[in-house]
């Protein structure tokens, strides 16, 4: 990036974009629920267990309604959670040695990369280090 302008050179990201193999995930019996110390009802469950298996390289789709639960999936899978109120049951397997990220809906993109380069290069930014 050059710090006069703020300008990113696109060559300089694409050098960072490198291939990857990809990552396989599988979840046994996994479920969400919500610690609530301060009342009757202890534990609440977000996400229901489920058992399901994502290839390396397949589009997923994560259906549901506001409030579902969908967000708070992610952030789990991602390791984005306090894990003081939430309780996760069940297994996660991942492939790829488990880092697991995703681009949330106002992330920059850069215009220059397609959306693969994109994805890898925002994957490094946040794995790095």
């Amino acid at each position: 990036m050059n710090s006069r302008t703020g300008d990113v050179d696109p060559e300089a990201v694409k050098q960072v974009v490198a291939p990857h193999d990809g990552c396989a995930i599988s979840l046994v019996d996994f479920s969400i629920s919500l610690t609530r110390p301060s009342t009757a009802e202890k534990e609440r469950v977000i996400i229901h267990p489920l058992s399901t298996s994502i290839s390396t390289g397949a589009l997923f789709a994560i259906l549901g309604g506001s409030g579902s639960g969908k967000t708070t999936l992610l952030n789990v899978l991602a390791s984005r959670y306090d894990n003081r109120h939430f309780i996760v049951h069940g297994q996660v397997h991942f492939s790829s040695g488990g880092h697991v990220g995703y681009v949330t809906q106002n992330d920059f993109l850069l215009p220059f990369l397609t959306v693969h380069e994109t994805l890898l290069f925002t994957a490094k930014l946040k794995l790095a280090g």
